[in-house]
């Protein structure tokens, strides 16, 4: 849930989405207040978007995923430059290729644990976060 914060730290607009119920409910947990309060005008924080259709939009410039396949070839087809944060399952593998193999990504971070349902670990730190969307501006 860090991403939407530094998103607004390096003063870059977005458009979020959380695909699953409990990432949703977990993220208003978190996110009340300051945050939405500040962005609601700008930024959006949403359950789902069509995420193509989304890259094909000429506002979009750049595009943090967690590497599943179809988000790899989308965001090539449509030229959005992608910083990586792969969560679990292929993700890695598909993270390593574009930015070890390929060179067309930027890194926020390139291993995951294993439980990334445990609320206490720390998946990402913030200046990972911040680090990986700079790269990209």
């Amino acid at each position: 849930m860090r991403l939407h914060m530094q998103l607004s730290i390096v003063d870059a607009n977005f458009c979020g989405w959380l695909g699953k119920a409990v990432e949703w409910k977990r993220f208003l947990g978190i996110m009340e207040g300051r945050f939405l309060d500040r962005t609601f005008r700008i930024d959006k924080v949403i359950r789902w978007a069509p995420q193509a259709q989304v890259l094909a939009h000429p506002a979009v410039q750049r595009f943090v995923t967690h590497c599943n396949w179809n988000s790899v070839l989308e965001s090539e087809s449509f030229e959005v430059p992608v910083a990586v944060w792969p969560m679990y399952a292929e993700q890695q593998m598909n993270a390593f290729l574009i930015v070890k193999d390929l060179g067309i990504a930027a890194k926020i971070k390139m291993e995951y644990k294993n439980d990334i349902m445990n609320e206490n670990d720390v998946i990402v730190k913030s200046n990972e976060i911040e680090d990986g969307i700079r790269q990209l501006m």
